[in-house]
């Protein structure tokens, strides 16, 4: 079977000139092997009383093709169910690898959220020892103040009694 190819496009009326749409499939002519058009003709035998076949529609003698049109039409549908058939197990292969590869995805996100919850704990357990070591820190440095204020209040007595031994020894003497 053949069909011309210019009877399946048409210009496209509201796009560029160059654009071609096709049109609705119309029902190709089955043609010989020489080209002709095949010409339905009706068996009137015993054997098969009005069962059509075609054959070649040269004038002078048939060519190259003769069938019966219920073998014909039961093979071109076995033809458009193969053809079927095939493009639903591709687009299920496809829907397949979509869903393995979502559920690859989730895997994958399960296993960053669990990365990420561990990161934050880290994080946490960080921030809180800087937070205690911060406190450490204060603490010490009261500490420390708290011990230079003592140093200083005991220079200052130091100094006093320093102050009143020297007196009580200049005025002995």
């Amino acid at each position: 079977m053949t069909m011309d190819p210019a009877s399946r496009k048409q210009s496209s009326s509201g796009g560029s000139v160059g654009r071609l749409r096709a049109l609705p499939p119309s029902i190709p002519k089955l043609k010989c092997a020489c080209g002709v058009s095949a010409m339905a003709q009706t068996s009137n035998t015993a054997r098969n009383p009005r069962r059509r076949w075609l054959q070649c529609g040269k004038s002078e003698g048939s060519c190259f093709l003769w069938i019966w049109e219920d073998l014909l039409n039961e093979y071109a549908e076995e033809m458009v169910a193969y053809w079927h058939a095939g493009e639903y197990e591709h687009m299920r292969e496809t829907i397949d690898m979509l869903r393995q590869f979502l559920a690859d995805e989730k895997t994958d996100k399960g296993k960053m959220c669990e990365l990420l919850d561990a990161k934050q704990n880290e994080l946490k357990s960080t921030i809180e020892a800087l937070n205690q070591c911060r406190l450490e820190c204060l603490a010490m440095k009261k500490h420390l103040e708290q011990v230079k204020l003592s140093r200083c209040r005991l220079l200052y007595v130091l100094l006093v009694l320093s102050f009143l031994v020297v007196s009580l020894v200049l005025r002995t003497n």
